[in-house]
């Protein structure tokens, strides 16, 4: 039988097109920013005020001072004092300054303190003392004790039995008339700078002046307390400084200048810890019983 002709296909259904997209909103254009605002300009600083210079001060007062016919304690300023004591056992201090203390008449006890110090204890038995600065001490009559202190002082003890030690400085000690001695004692051993080296202006044997040496001081010399030397070999007399500092004495004098040496170490060179500690000006003929050992 014949075919039957196949069915017509349908032909494909159309597609749509796509629909058509919206264009984009148009964006804002963005704000300006406004501008900053303007500062103001700092308000003007107001200059330092200037200082003042410090007022001057006034110099210290320079004072007067008159003791009585008692006795009388008086005490100096900052400034350069006059103290007079008068009669009377009498205690004057000048404390700062340069001062010039007079004790009088009496049993004084006289005391420079500090500054250069002219310190008199006029007559009687007294006690002068420079403490600082470069003094001039004056015993006048009586049996007077003198102590330079601190620096180059000028010792000298007039009529009398006086008692002289210079202390630390180059000192120039004059016994005057009568028996004195010339004390060399730093209260420790020997440093050339607690001594010093110290002129002796008029060392004499005739009224009998005395060196005293403490022992605590010259801690080389095994000599025993007393006048002289027990041991002879520790005192020697040459004629030149280079002999004495390879002799074997423990003190050395040097006949030809007057130059006295504290020689530690014997004979050999040098010194050691010792030095010269006293120049005798008028270069007498020192012996060995011209010295006393205190110990």
């Amino acid at each position: 039988a014949p075919t039957e002709p196949p069915a017509p296909t349908e032909p494909p259904t159309p597609t749509q097109p796509p629909a058509p997209t919206e264009p984009p909103a148009p964006t804002e254009p963005p704000t300006p920013t406004q501008p900053p605002a303007p500062t103001e300009p700092p308000a003007p600083t107001e200059p330092p005020t200037p200082t003042q210079p410090p007022a001057p001060t006034e110099p210290p007062p320079d004072e007067t001072l008159n003791g009585s016919n008692g006795d009388n304690t008086l005490n100096g300023g900052e400034g350069d004092d006059q103290l007079n004591g008068f009669r009377g056992n009498d205690i004057l201090r000048g404390g700062n300054g340069n001062d010039t203390l007079t004790g009088g008449v009496g049993r004084d006890t006289v005391v420079g303190g500090n500054g250069d110090d002219t310190v008199n204890g006029g007559r009687g038995s007294d006690r002068l003392f420079g403490q600082s600065g470069n003094d001039l001490l004056l015993g006048r009559p009586g049996n007077d004790i003198l102590l330079g202190g601190d620096g180059d002082d000028t010792l000298e003890g007039g009529i009398g039995r006086d008692r002289l030690n210079g202390g630390a400085g180059n000192d120039v000690l004059t016994g005057g008339a009568s028996i004195d001695r010339f004390i060399f004692n730093t209260n420790q051993e020997f440093q050339t700078e607690d001594v010093g080296v110290d002129a002796i202006t008029d060392f004499s044997q005739t009224p009998g002046d005395i060196i005293l040496l403490d022992l605590t001081t010259f801690t080389a010399i095994n000599s025993q307390s007393g006048t002289g030397f027990s041991i002879a070999s520790e005192f020697a007399a040459v004629t030149d400084d280079e002999a004495a500092a390879t002799s074997g004495g423990v003190i050395v004098y040097n006949s030809e200048n007057g130059n006295l040496f504290y020689n530690p170490n014997g004979s050999e060179t040098g010194f050691g810890s010792g030095g010269q500690f006293a120049t005798l000006t008028n270069t007498p003929e020192l012996e060995a019983g011209d010295f006393f050992l205190r110990g």
